[in-house]
Order: structure tokens, then C-alpha cells, then sequence
């Protein structure tokens, strides 16, 4: 009799063991499944704020181009009737309006972790670079030197927005472009 009430304990205990096991291990999936949603919708959020942001973000990269040109339009055709120290007023003038402008979208694009690329060699690199102009020159050191940069460049951290548009000069050898690494 002692030993049938001791056995129906044990077992009680074991259901009990059992019961508690299940509900422990349920706890964790719990956990593991809440952890999972988390991350989605985390990665989803992120994911929907970048979509909305990169369209701003374009567009303010649009606008700064837009400036960028006209201010060069602008000094471009300034009309030459305009002489001596009043059109060197103006172009400072119109300098100064412009730089304003470029300044504050450039801050703006600051806020959104957005900076402008700024190079300090003036040899071709592909990782923030695109060569949209080719120049051909007889200098073999010239090979895959930026003569200019067409379009400015942005990138977020270490994210390419829009790679720099640069017009390279290349070397020619015999007539054969001896140029293959440009990445496009």
C-alpha cells in the first residue's frame, strides 16, 4: 500500500516535471517566435523609412545638380554688357547666393547621415567612381586620371548614393586602348 501511494507520487511528480518542462519550453519558443517578429518587423520599419527616405534624398541630390548648373550657366553667360567691378560684384553676388543654397540642401542631406564624396587623388577609383567621359592622351602616368568631375558624388556611411561622374583620361598605345579595369 506504501509502496502503490509512493509510486502514484512519483508519478504525480513526473506529470508535474513533464507539465512544467512543456510550459518551460513553450515560454522559449514564445521568446524565440517574439524575437523573430521583432527582427521582421524591425528589418520591415527600416526597410519602408529607407524607401521613403531615398526618395527625399534623391530628389534633394536632384535639387543640389539643378543649382550646381545654374550657378555655372550663370557665370557662364553672364551678359557682357555688364563690365569692369559691377560684374565682378555680381559674379560674387550670385557666387555667394548659390554656395547658400548648396550649403544648406548639403546640411539637410547631413541629417539623413547623407554626405557629399570627396576625392583627394586624382587617379580613377571605381568603388565611388564612374567614368561617364573618356579623353585620350599619349602619357602613359596620365592613365586613369580624373580630369574632371562631372557630377558630384554621395554616399551614407560606407553606401554609394550616386557615384561621382568623371571624365577619365586613358592611355592609347599603337592605336589600341590599352585600358581594361573600369567597372560600369
Amino acid at each position: 500500500m506504501i509502496g502503490k501511494k509512493l509510486i502514484t507520487k512519483i508519478e504525480g511528480i513526473e506529470k508535474m516535471i513533464k507539465e512544467l518542462s512543456n510550459a518551460i519550453s513553450s515560454n522559449i519558443n514564445k521568446d524565440i517566435m517574439l524575437d523573430t517578429l521583432y527582427k521582421k518587423y524591425e528589418s520591415y520599419e527600416e526597410n519602408l523609412l529607407y524607401k521613403i527616405e531615398k526618395n527625399f534624398i534623391l530628389d534633394l541630390i536632384y535639387l543640389y545638380d539643378c543649382v550646381i548648373s545654374q550657378k555655372k550657366y550663370l557665370k557662364e553667360n553672364l551678359h557682357m554688357n555688364i563690365l569692369g567691378n559691377t560684374r565682378i560684384e555680381f559674379i560674387h553676388h550670385i557666387d555667394m547666393v548659390f554656395n547658400l543654397i548648396i550649403k544648406e540642401v548639403l546640411e539637410i542631406l547631413s541629417k539623413y547621415n547623407i554626405e557629399l564624396i570627396e576625392t583627394t587623388d586624382n587617379k580613377l577609383n571605381s568603388e565611388y567612381q564612374k567614368v561617364v567621359r573618356v579623353v585620350e592622351t599619349k602619357n602613359k602616368t596620365e592613365d586613369k586620371e580624373v580630369m574632371e568631375i562631372i557630377k558630384d558624388g554621395f554616399r551614407s556611411d560606407k553606401k554609394i548614393i550616386r557615384p561621382q561622374e568623371v571624365c577619365v583620361k586613358i592611355y592609347k598605345e599603337g592605336g589600341l586602348i590599352v585600358w581594361k579595369t573600369i567597372k560600369q
